[in-house]
């Protein structure tokens, strides 16, 4: 009957069940250990397959998840550094546009101080 199911479980019930009829132990006790045994079996099969799950939620999490992050952290900072960057390019190119008269004065009258004077 257990090799009939092909269940593997069922199977080994089977046998300790007859093991235990054939020796004279009690079958409860056969029946109590089998129990105990597929705790212990389900137990590590669980967490077996939690640690699959948790390497299974790694990859969404690295590929949308922290991008998303990254944006919102690092992207009002990103925002500010390129405003700057592109003051500092128009400042140097207004430099470069407005020149400076003989006198250390630019075309709107202010004194420019140079560190190499």
């Amino acid at each position: 009957m257990a090799e009939a199911t092909g269940v593997e479980d069922f199977t080994a019930l089977i046998r300790s069940i007859l093991h235990a009829e054939r020796t004279g132990v009690p079958i409860a006790r056969a029946i109590a250990a089998h129990a105990a045994q597929m705790r212990v079996k389900r137990r590590l099969k669980i967490r077996t397959e939690a640690a699959r799950a948790s390497l299974k939620i790694l990859l969404p999490t690295v590929g949308c998840v922290f991008p998303t992050l990254w944006l919102i952290i690092l992207g009002p900072a990103l925002l500010v550094v390129l405003s700057l960057g592109g003051n500092l390019l128009s400042d140097a190119g207004r430099r470069l546009e407005g020149g400076v008269h003989g006198d250390g004065r630019n075309k709107s009258g202010l004194e420019l101080h140079s560190c190499l004077t």
